[in-house]
């Protein structure tokens, strides 16, 4: 079986720039209410960010699953556990997404400043079925196949080192 995947106009938006030099702090300090504020503006029920340098995306993820009260958007949600929903898994030591991204953008921030990107495109294709930005936004199940696919393309081009999927 084959099929096509074509995003008409697509572009990475940024939502936020973390100015190079910069040290994030666990929890709600420095930057975090301006990521956070930023993050909120993103009315989009769900969708794909991205986090990288100019020309390297480091990270591709979804969100789809943090709406809460305490949260005005799912993206908000999602970045306010970057920021301080940290965790060791205590049988193994291993390291939640979390962390592993929080850490990992607090040592690029040594080289480059790092984009938080939202993505946007006009039109979505798949086979002969179009769908729009808007519509997509609201599927959540098609937001993961394109998480999905994303992040094997950006591999393929030896990006999305932060991924462990």
């Amino acid at each position: 079986m084959n099929f096509t995947l074509i995003l008409h106009q697509s572009e990475w938006r940024t939502i936020f720039t973390i100015p190079r030099g910069t040290v994030l702090q666990k929890g709600r300090h420095g930057l975090y209410h301006e990521i956070i504020k930023a993050a909120q503006s993103v009315k989009d029920r769900f969708g794909c960010y991205s986090w990288g340098s100019e020309s390297v995306i480091y990270y591709c993820g979804s969100f789809t699953d943090y709406a809460r009260p305490e949260f005005k958007t799912n993206l908000q949600g999602r970045i306010h556990n970057y920021l301080q929903n940290h965790r060791l898994n205590e049988r193994t030591g291993r390291k939640n997404t979390n962390l592993i991204v929080f850490e990992s953008i607090n040592k690029a921030l040594r080289q480059s400043d790092i984009f938080l990107r939202l993505l946007t495109f006009e039109s979505l294709e798949i086979d002969d079925a179009q769908i729009n930005f808007d519509t997509f936004t609201k599927d959540p199940n098609l937001i993961h196949a394109v998480e999905s696919l994303l992040i094997c393309n950006y591999r393929r081009q030896r990006q999305c080192e932060w991924n462990r999927t």
